[in-house]
């Protein structure tokens, strides 16, 4: 069993508060008869993951902030954007009128990073680049954003080991299966000796644990399967270290919780650097 710490966390992270029914309805005509003035809103599409989600947000709100223009989410665009707006709160961020997507005023599709121009002070913004120089400049404003998805707490001597294998998986792929367990093996090895136990969180746990077999160094540790999926951001910013691929929401987790040591895929290396303070650089491991 995972530990209790941790089980709450992620339990109190995705607790749903319902609002009545007639009361959203409200709600919503009030914010659609009232006089809106020019913001800049985040884009969302469909099949869009809960790390390019935060993403979008925190690139719309330091765009905003850059240009001293108010910054809104189409909160009710999905399940995750809800939730989302629950945990953040829409006294912090309101929402856009209606709760959903505007008009796209800037789009970037293409994922290496391209400055949004300056004269973009409204409409919607569809980046599709995951590059953290976005938001590299309020680096401290999106933190306090983003505060309220962070545990208070480390599980002292405990890591976490976050892969998403995807729709496809890669328990009939040789070549992935191999990149994998090359991957871990090299992460394992840059842990510091203060860990002990090894924290999955996956969507498919079961083959996680598997590879790990495979895989002499992960004897010195106890493993564990968190049964919590890849997307547990406030469970794994409880970890006192991460591992991870090529995952966002691990990477948010490591961002924003400033764990003793990250271990990652050099894939994020040119993306990550420039919104990570000078005192943590040293902590992140490319491997």
């Amino acid at each position: 069993m995972l530990s209790q710490r941790v089980m709450s966390a992620h339990i109190n992270s995705s607790a749903m508060i319902t609002q009545p029914q007639g009361q959203r309805r409200r709600v919503r005509e009030n914010e659609s008869t009232a006089i809106v003035m020019p913001h800049i809103s985040p884009c969302f599409t469909e099949g869009m993951q809960q790390g390019e989600i935060l993403h979008g947000i925190a690139t719309a709100y330091a765009h905003a902030l850059r240009h001293g223009v108010e910054c809104r989410v189409p909160w009710q665009y999905s399940p995750q954007t809800r939730t989302l707006s629950r945990l953040i709160g829409q006294d912090v961020l309101k929402s856009t009128p209606g709760g959903d997507n505007e008009a796209i005023s800037y789009r970037h599709g293409m994922m290496e990073y391209k400055p949004i121009p300056g004269k973009v002070r409204s409409g919607a913004l569809l980046v599709r680049s995951q590059s953290a120089a976005y938001f590299a400049d309020a680096q401290a404003a999106v933190r306090r954003l983003f505060a309220p998805l962070v545990s208070p707490r480390k599980l002292r001597g405990a890591a976490g080991v976050c892969i998403r294998f995807g729709k496809c998986g890669c328990r009939d792929n040789d070549v992935l299966h191999a990149s994998t367990r090359r991957f871990l093996s090299r992460a394992l090895q840059s842990l510091s000796g203060d860990i002990r136990q090894l924290i999955l969180f996956s969507d498919d746990e079961d083959y996680l644990a598997g590879i790990l077999r495979e895989i002499p160094e992960s004897r010195a540790y106890r493993v564990e399967q968190s049964g919590l999926g890849c997307t547990a951001l406030r469970a794994m910013t409880s970890m006192s270290e991460l591992v991870f691929d090529v995952s966002a929401v691990p990477w948010w987790a490591a961002w924003l919780s400033h764990p003793c040591r990250v271990v990652t895929s050099v894939a994020w290396r040119d993306d990550t650097f420039p919104a990570l303070p000078e005192n943590v650089r040293a902590r992140w491991h490319f491997v």
